[in-house]
């Protein structure tokens, strides 16, 4: 009786302009890239408040959200955990690893486009270029476990497997999450959860 008040974190002009960019997106790249959908999470960093959301086009037939519900692989998204539980663990930023092919224990990953450059490469330079031979080698000096310890620590939640195509992330994760860790480096490494309500009123 007397009905409830939901009040959220969204900003309206940043929803409103979410909403505007996904539609543009899938306007221009969707038929021609071959996706029919996409999503957009915004938040403060500083306090977790979720400013804008989107799912996906047209939530009025279709309420899957995007944002929370769609597990994906990050990719090299991921790779940003590896090297920041390097650093944590006191490895250099400008330590360096050889980038060639590599085998280990039958796993074999390679470069985007299969290119090398047959020399040590440093931390810094490795995730400014998205190499993966030497994210994959950070991954077995600092240890599955680590690794995974300080993704959940900086907001993944999603199971990781200690594999080795961890460091390439191929284990699914949403959106939101990975924003959320994402906020954490940008917040000074202080995890705030992501929050999309801010208060339920009712009559009392």
């Amino acid at each position: 009786a007397g009905g409830v008040v939901v009040e959220t974190t969204l900003n309206y002009k940043w929803q409103q302009a979410a909403e505007a960019k996904i539609n543009e997106a899938l306007d221009r790249y969707g038929k021609w890239q071959t996706f029919q959908q996409a999503a957009l999470v915004a938040l403060d960093p500083r306090t977790g408040c979720i400013k804008a959301m989107v799912g996906g086009r047209d939530f009025g037939n279709n309420q899957f959200n995007r944002v929370t519900q769609a597990q994906r692989q990050p990719g090299s998204t991921f790779k940003t955990f590896v090297y920041t539980t390097a650093i944590a663990a006191g490895f250099s930023p400008y330590k360096s690893y050889l980038d060639s092919e590599y085998m280990v224990d039958g796993y074999q990953p390679k470069n985007y486009r299969d290119k090398y450059r047959h020399r040590e490469v440093s931390l810094y330079d490795a995730l400014a270029a998205s190499i993966n031979i030497v994210a994959l080698r950070t991954l077995i000096d600092v240890g599955w476990e680590p690794t995974i310890e300080i993704a959940k620590k900086m907001g993944i939640q999603s199971e990781l497997i200690p594999t080795y195509s961890l460091a390439l992330g191929a284990w699914e994760v949403n959106l939101l999450e990975l924003t959320n860790a994402y906020a954490t480096l940008a917040n000074q490494g202080v995890y705030q959860p992501g929050y999309g309500i801010q208060r339920i009123r009712d009559r009392h």
